[in-house]
C-alpha cells in the first residue's frame, strides 16, 4: 500500500478519462447516453463504462428504462483493486411535483460478470443477481 501512495502523490504518474454523450428529445420521448473510459497507470483499473437510458414524458410523469455496463479494460499486475464489470438494467419513473420538486423512484436490476464482485465491496453470498430499489426528493430552491 505505501507504493500505491506514493505513486497516487507523485506530480508525474498521469491519467486520462474521456467521456461523451448525447441527450435526444422528440415529441416527449427521449434518449440519454454516454461512454467514458479512464486510464490510470501503474497500481489502478483502467475502466470503461457506458449507459443508454429511453423514456417518455406524460403529464408530469417520466417512466425510463436504462442499460448500462461498466468493466475493467486493463488490470496491472500491481494493481490493489479488483477487477470489476456488471451490467445493469433499471426501471425507474420522476413524478414532477412542480417545477421545484421531483419524486423518483427506480429498481435496478445487477448483474456482476466475468467472476467478479462487480462494483460491490464483497461477494454476494453466491447470488448472480442483486435487485435493489431507489427513491428520492430532489428540490431546487
Amino acid at each position: 500500500l505505501e507504493k500505491i501512495e506514493k505513486q497516487a502523490k507523485e506530480p508525474s504518474t498521469k491519467a486520462s478519462f474521456y467521456s461523451g454523450g448525447v441527450k435526444i428529445n422528440y415529441k416527449g420521448m427521449f434518449f440519454i447516453g454516454e461512454y467514458a473510459q479512464r486510464s490510470i497507470p501503474d497500481n489502478f483499473n483502467s475502466l470503461r463504462g457506458y449507459y443508454g437510458t429511453v423514456g417518455f414524458t406524460y403529464a408530469k410523469m417520466s417512466p425510463y428504462f436504462t442499460y448500462a455496463h461498466i468493466d475493467t479494460v486493463k488490470k496491472p499486475t500491481a494493481s490493489q483493486e479488483p477487477k470489476q464489470e456488471q451490467t445493469s438494467l433499471t426501471l425507474g419513473v420522476n413524478y414532477y411535483l412542480n417545477s421545484n420538486v421531483v419524486i423518483k423512484a427506480s429498481s435496478s436490476y445487477i448483474t456482476p460478470e466475468g467472476k467478479t464482485n462487480g462494483l460491490f465491496n464483497s461477494d454476494l453470498d453466491g447470488k448472480k443477481h442483486i435487485m435493489m430499489f431507489g427513491g428520492e426528493v430532489d428540490a431546487v430552491f
